[in-house]
């Protein structure tokens, strides 16, 4: 069974309606399309308040149902509904696949103001997640990630998925010629680390042991995330995920 809380997502500016578009697909589609290449690069700022400070080792997994008011609370784009594919379709389309913990979120990139512009482009939040089995790639299980989401709104989203929820994440760097359309690219990712990208239907979020929420996508399926896993691959996960 599928259910939807989707709400109508607004932005405070217009932006310009080529770059809009070509990062809004992006968003929808990312690491379905081959591999690129993002070069660690210095920031000038940390990551977010909002970014969880705890250790990775002391956070526990958080097996419990998230708060219904909660996740209808989080907004999303107004993008059409993707149904994922239980399992995930092709694991070696992405740069790295892990189910994680998550640790918690940070304000991302913005989207460069033009003058003239009629349509909004996407922004984005930075989701933490500490992996758990890395399923493709060469991160490490316990070395925290950093993935990029379209959505608005961390503190909602720290409402909805508290520490150590459960998400499986299939993603690819994000491309630095992206970059000249953001004010900010850097935003909630730390000096020197990878920034990935996930689309919609490749962020997946444990809804208690036996049900799947899709922030981006505000779809929830009755399937336990590890149905995501490629029965190849379950070997990677934990002896109790198994």
């Amino acid at each position: 069974m599928t259910t939807q809380c989707r709400l109508r997502r607004t932005h405070p500016t217009r932006r310009s309606a080529a770059a809009a578009a070509s990062l809004a697909i992006l968003a929808v589609i990312a690491g379905g399309c081959g591999n690129t290449t993002d070069e660690p690069r210095a920031t000038d700022g940390a990551p977010g308040p909002r970014t969880a400070d705890i250790p990775a080792a002391d956070i526990p997994i958080n097996r419990s149902p998230l708060d219904t008011e909660a996740k209808a609370s989080v907004p999303v784009p107004e993008i059409d509904a993707i149904d994922p594919q239980f399992p995930m379709s092709d694991p070696s389309r992405f740069a790295t696949v892990v189910l994680g913990k998550v640790l918690g979120f940070a304000d991302g990139p913005t989207f460069v103001d033009y003058e003239g512009d009629t349509e909004p482009g996407p922004d984005w939040v930075v989701m933490k997640v500490e992996p758990v089995a890395v399923l493709r790639g060469e991160e490490k299980a316990g070395d925290p990630i950093y993935v990029q989401l379209t959505l608005t709104d961390p503190d909602s989203l720290a409402k909805a998925i508290p520490p150590g929820t459960l998400a499986l994440v299939a993603a690819q760097p994000v491309n630095p010629e992206d970059d000249k359309h953001l004010a900010d690219p850097f935003a909630g990712v730390p000096e020197g680390r990878t920034r990935y990208i996930a689309g919609a239907p490749y962020a997946a979020i444990a809804d208690g042991p036996s049900k799947t929420w899709y922030p981006v996508l505000g779809q929830s399926y009755d399937r336990p995330i590890t149905d995501l896993v490629p029965a190849d691959l379950t070997h990677l996960l934990p002896a109790d995920m198994r």
